[in-house]
């Protein structure tokens, strides 16, 4: 009795090897990879001071490739990033992309093949699957990057979308005011919604103001330091600078003594005035220039 359940035993382990490798032949008890459709995309949007070019989106009901994938609707994004900065900086895609459904419901990351850490200069590629139900036409979603506290940029997957909205912008302002003694010539504002690497917070852009300064006097000016004096008013805030390389003295007679200044601002807001004054007051009259962006 004993060698013939052995003998059952042994037919039962040959029988579901056996089975194991001719039932995939067969094309019973195998997953296989449905039709997938691909729409060309072409569209470069910047985040974080990295170039993030949208190559195509794919849509299928799974993808076998993707360990986590389901098998109702995926929907997969090629992109390639290059780092436009002078610092390495790394991309988690799991904090920073998601996809937007029509009507709003926001769907997060399920897999990526890759977060990239990326050297100054260097390109990569890396795929972005979500679980999307296949019946949502990718022409119908958004892709959006930027982390819960961050400038959040949405890009509909359509071919070459307009993100001109995030374009980085600069107008010539050439105004100048009074302050110190001395004549400060707004010459150019620059908005942007990266700076050095770091994407903008929730709500706020980059605002970069430079500055041509003369000093008329026959002795030096000692105006302090920009971050005392310097202000921005942009809708209902006023805020102080992020950066500033403005020089603290200004010689006699100096012309043309260049100087800038980084604040951030609402996204929304389009008007502001640059406001030269100390928070205390310093006895000079203060200096303002209006400008619109």
């Amino acid at each position: 009795m004993i060698g013939i359940a052995l003998l059952v035993l042994a037919l039962v382990i040959i029988l579901g090897v056996a089975l194991y490798f001719v039932l995939p032949l067969l094309g019973i008890g195998k997953a296989s990879q449905s039709t997938i459709s691909t729409t060309d995309l072409q569209t470069t949007i910047n985040y974080a001071g990295t170039d993030i070019t949208l190559q195509n989106v794919q849509q299928a009901n799974n993808f076998l490739d993707d360990p986590m994938t389901h098998s109702d609707g995926m929907l997969r994004v090629h992109v390639q990033e290059t780092n436009k900065g002078k610092n390495p900086t790394t991309l988690l895609y799991p904090n920073i992309a998601h996809v937007l459904l029509p009507g709003g419901k926001e769907v997060s990351l399920l897999y990526a093949t890759n977060n990239p850490t990326l050297a100054a200069g260097e390109t990569q590629t890396t795929s972005l699957d979500f679980a999307v139900p296949a019946s949502i036409k990718a022409n119908k979603i958004i892709l959006r990057l930027g982390a819960t506290n961050e400038a959040r940029m949405d890009i509909p997957l359509q071919p070459h979308a307009d993100v001109s909205k995030y374009a980085t912008k600069s107008i010539d302002i050439n105004k100048t005011a009074s302050y110190f003694s001395l004549n400060y010539q707004v010459t150019q504002a620059t908005t942007q919604w990266s700076l050095d690497g770091q994407q903008a917070p929730k709500g706020m852009r980059y605002l970069t103001l430079t500055f041509k300064i003369d000093n008329p006097l026959l002795q030096s000016v000692i105006a302090g330091s920009p971050f005392d004096y310097m202000q921005v008013k942009a809708g209902t805030q006023t805020v102080s600078p992020q950066q500033a390389n403005v020089p603290i003295t200004f010689a006699s007679h100096v012309q043309g003594q260049d100087g800038s200044a980084v604040f951030l601002v609402p996204q929304d807001t389009t008007t502001m005035t640059l406001l030269l004054s100390t928070k205390d007051g310093d006895g000079f009259d203060p200096g303002t220039v209006n400008f619109t962006i």
